[in-house]
């Protein structure tokens, strides 16, 4: 198994396909420079919990973040990470909600979502539409409009 902890997709890559898909839908929230990181994380969750199903993780799976908390102990990145994916299946009704829901307020997570899933919509249609302004006119085309104004 050593092998697979220093491969995240390897581990995702045993999830059940539903798990992926709502993996992808997570990652489709954040910008793709940041996915590595995201899906080292939960990479990490199903190395540790040894699950191989989204819906099957629970708060038990997700304590080892929550008591660095109580303990105020330094939160990592990666668990910030975690803790976000957890937030995200939580708010989507894909875990069940038992010790999440004295911790989280659901509609406040669920509205998060909604906003980072509109802001990436967004993002996505200005990137296209800039994509086509800076788009540049190819050697041909400069000729092709050359010779129609030649013609008049």
């Amino acid at each position: 198994m050593k092998e697979m902890k220093n491969n995240p997709r390897a581990i995702l890559s045993n999830l059940k396909i539903d798990s992926n898909e709502i993996i992808e839908s997570y990652l489709q929230l954040y910008s793709e420079s940041s996915h590595n990181q995201y899906i080292s994380s939960i990479a990490d969750i199903f190395n540790v919990s040894r699950k191989n199903s989204v819906r099957d993780l629970t708060f038990d799976d997700y304590r080892s973040i929550y008591q660095k908390y109580n303990q105020d102990e330094k939160k990592t990145a990666q668990d910030s990470y975690k803790e976000t994916f957890f937030k995200f299946l939580y708010a989507n009704d894909l875990i069940d909600s038992k010790g999440f829901s004295d911790i989280w307020i659901k509609e406040d997570w669920i509205r998060y979502f909604l906003k980072k899933l509109n802001d990436a919509d967004n993002n996505s249609d200005n990137h296209k539409e800039n994509a086509k302004d800076d788009r540049s006119l190819s050697f041909s085309e400069i000729l092709r409009i050359q010779e129609i104004l030649d013609q008049e």
